[in-house]
């Protein structure tokens, strides 16, 4: 298990414990919510713990201990598309008043939205079209990685392959994996049409 894998393994520990305690504390045997006070403590809890994870997967995968700008822009962006999808996941379960077993998955599923963060630090803040897990039919369960062929780092020259790392890669990565082989970045600037 390399370094990422812990990471997110720990955050899911985390998200299902976290979950665990707030079923406990506020949801019948039946899903319904019974305790609104009781979820709304999880939601900060766990929003707190989608900032601290993120923030930690970009620095491990920059390899950097403190925030640069570049990764801040990634934690920006990262944060923001994570946090409106967990806005909106808190507002269904408070508006619908209800947490089953599909809910309780979905909250450990934030678990592998830090693959984002992690690998635009990993992959230089090069600019490339997508990071494993980003936009992907497979979403956070992607295992495509990206593997960078430094050419001439003092001039920006770069290839970058999308190599897939699952027997059953979606049809997002299989199609990243023929197109991106390579992907050409050349005085930091991607090359259109090669």
């Amino acid at each position: 298990m390399n370094k990422l894998e812990e990471l997110i393994a720990r955050f899911a520990l985390y998200l299902a414990g976290r979950t665990a305690r707030m079923m406990r504390e506020g949801v019948d045997g039946e899903g319904n919510v019974t305790n609104l006070e009781s979820v709304q403590q999880w939601y900060e809890d766990m929003k707190r713990e989608i900032v601290r994870y993120h923030t930690a997967s970009g620095l491990l995968g920059s390899g950097v201990s403190e925030l640069t700008p570049e990764l801040l822009g990634v934690l920006r962006y990262s944060l923001n598309t994570q946090l409106s999808y967990f806005d909106g996941f808190y507002l269904k379960v408070v508006s619908e008043r209800e947490f089953k077993r599909k809910e309780a998955a979905r909250a450990v599923s934030y678990a592998n939205g830090i693959k984002e963060p992690y690998w635009k630090g990993r992959t230089e803040f090069l600019p490339l079209p997508a990071m494993p897990a980003q936009g992907t039919q497979c979403m956070g369960n992607c295992k495509c990685k990206w593997r960078i062929v430094v050419l001439d780092r003092d001039r920006g020259d770069y290839d970058c392959y999308w190599e897939r790392h699952a027997d059953d890669s979606c049809q997002t990565c299989i199609v990243r994996a023929s197109r991106w082989a390579p992907f050409e970045i050349r005085g930091l600037e991607v090359q259109v049409g090669r």
